[in-house]
């Protein structure tokens, strides 16, 4: 009796608000840090592993609501299709894996990924959910730069790590303080490939609305700025051109002399604080002042090279999910300092070869790496179609997602926030057309 019942409130009850709701939720937690979880100081939990529960949570019901009401899942074919390959591509690279540990900790979130990428297209259903979504983006922004301001400004070097334990997950505080300690402020949102939904909010909107996303891209602008890392603020730049450019009819005079304006004040100011704090900022960066910003630069062709040459030795599925570091032969000539923190440096640079194709290559091989650049591929087809026919609202997310795809070139973006953003623009993109 029990289960009747159970399934005719599955009947009675589709794929509800509160499900929306659950999977809002889970937006906004991966868009942050990592955060504690009170109460649960004995158990590896953070927002983020909550957010992974609730991703497991929708999908369970959307899976169970839909076989029992004989229902086929409401998923582009093509996408299916496509998807279905990439997945397989990844799991068939378990094959030459020596490392488990580390394939299960990338393929967990290839496969929360895909399970949000199915739980969207079910949830997402109506233009006005499509803007509750971008609402709840803006949301997490603006908290992500009061976090990010307080960090900045009001931490020093001796009490950054415990105030960074305090609030967030050990490892990622850990990593936050070793990026500190060089000079580099470190964060992990993705704020920067935003940018042109907030150009979107811009147009058409209030003025209060107006003074408002304008606020909030020179607030991304400016840490994007003060953080030192060169792949941000150029994204950040890059990402507000190519809006400005797509919406140039729509976008007063008035209004881009005065972000123009205030851009450029906002740079030199950024950067007098940056050289402050760590004695060099991000132009010093860009101008290639110090052999070290040279050399990092260089060692990435270095890291691509070795790449290439794992991949090579096991072209077909590569040597597996996240075992880049166990299989690269070069990894303990970096190891000679006594240095505790350039020895920590060394394994969190050599994890990854800092560019995502290459990382396909050497980890999944010729099939990995064929089914992710299939799958760009027709994005990329779809997205062009979009660009001539469609909105500046498509135009904006479309240059959101390729943002994204742009960092994975000169950086490793293997996190489930990242993969989750990757889906979520995905389908933001296909379903505003559909309105």
């Amino acid at each position: 009796m029990i289960e009747n019942l159970n399934l005719s409130l599955l009947k009675f009850f589709p794929i509800s608000e509160s499900i929306f709701k659950i999977y809002l939720l889970t937006i906004f937690l991966l868009r942050l840090p990592p955060l504690k979880v009170p109460f649960t100081s004995i158990l590896p939990i953070n927002s983020h592993t909550f957010a992974s529960l609730l991703i497991i949570l929708v999908f369970a019901y959307i899976t169970l609501n839909k076989i029992v009401n004989k229902k086929k899942l409401d998923i582009n074919k093509v996408l299916l299709i496509l998807t279905s390959l990439y997945f397989a591509s990844q799991s068939l690279s378990i094959i030459n894996t020596i490392n488990v540990t580390a394939f299960l900790a990338i393929y967990k979130n290839i496969t929360l990924g895909i399970m949000f990428l199915i739980n969207s297209f079910e949830v997402v259903v109506s233009k006005k959910r499509v803007n509750q979504i971008v609402t709840t983006l803006v949301l997490t922004i603006l908290v992500n730069i009061v976090l990010q301001v307080f960090i900045y400004f009001f931490t020093n070097s001796l009490n950054l790590l415990y105030l960074n334990r305090l609030f967030f997950d050990s490892e990622y505080a850990d990593f936050s303080t070793l990026h500190a300690n060089r000079g580099r402020f470190f964060t992990e949102n993705l704020d920067v490939v935003l940018i042109p939904i907030l150009i979107y909010i811009f147009i058409g909107t209030t003025t209060k609305k107006k003074i408002l996303s304008t606020l909030i891209v020179l607030g991304v602008l400016f840490m994007s700025l003060v953080s030192n890392y060169r792949k941000l603020f150029i994204v950040s730049i890059l990402s507000v051109i190519a809006s400005i450019l797509f919406t140039y009819q729509l976008i007063t005079k008035k209004y881009l002399t005065v972000l123009i304006s205030l851009s450029t004040i906002l740079i030199i100011i950024g950067s007098l604080i940056s050289q402050r704090r760590y004695g060099f900022n991000i132009i010093d960066r860009l101008l290639l002042t110090e052999k070290y910003d040279i050399e990092t630069i260089t060692v990435r062709f270095d890291f691509w090279n070795t790449a290439f040459k794992m991949g090579s030795g096991k072209p077909l599925f590569g040597v597996g999910l996240g075992n880049y570091y166990d299989n690269n032969i070069s990894k303990q000539t970096y190891f000679l300092s006594i240095d505790k923190q350039k020895n920590e440096l060394a394994k969190a640079t050599l994890i990854h070869p800092h560019n995502d194709l290459f990382a396909k290559f050497a980890e999944t091989g010729f099939v990995g790496l064929s089914a992710y650049l299939i799958l760009l591929i027709s994005f990329f087809i779809s997205d062009f179609r979009l660009y001539t026919k469609k909105t500046s609202y498509n135009k904006l997310l479309i240059i959101s997602f390729w943002s994204i795809v742009l960092l994975t070139l000169v950086g490793p973006k293997f996190s489930l926030p990242y993969t989750t953003l990757f889906w979520l623009l995905r389908i933001l993109i296909y379903k505003i057309k559909c309105y």
